[in-house]
């Protein structure tokens, strides 16, 4: 499959590619949440920036969980470091949640090059904390 079917359940939208799943929701109007389950392949990727660049006036604060991911292509890796490049100053906080010491040394990495607004965390339980802290801060 080279595009990802998308649908929608309440205000949760949903990307499946043949090997992945994401799920993309806004939990305030500047909280912007996303899980991915499986390979996070480019059509996923795609799916991911048509959502991202929706809410982008917003100056979202966004915490992924992609702890349940299993891998992921390096054009997906090009796609997201160009568009995040190309909207840096328009974007909140990104918090990703990943297993991968890895993905979370690249995170470190790209946090220089971005003036400190992606991080990575470890835990399900350090993203919740800081989902709550952001969520908070909206109401």
């Amino acid at each position: 499959m080279s595009d990802a079917e998308h649908s929608r359940e309440g205000s949760v939208e949903i990307w499946r590619s043949r090997d992945g799943t994401l799920r993309m929701w806004l939990a305030a109007p500047s909280v912007a949440l996303s899980t991915v389950v499986g390979h996070f392949d480019v059509a996923l990727a795609h799916g991911f920036l048509t959502f991202s660049s929706r809410i982008i006036a917003r100056h979202v604060d966004s915490f992924h969980d992609w702890s349940g991911t299993t891998g992921y292509d390096g054009e997906t890796r090009r796609l997201f470091t160009s568009w995040v490049a190309e909207h840096r100053d328009d974007l909140g906080r990104i918090v990703i949640c990943t297993k991968s010491r890895l993905v979370r040394m690249g995170i470190a990495t790209a946090r220089l090059t971005l003036g400190g607004k992606v991080e990575a965390v470890a835990t399900r339980r350090e993203l919740d904390e800081q989902i709550a802290q952001a969520t908070c801060k909206t109401h």
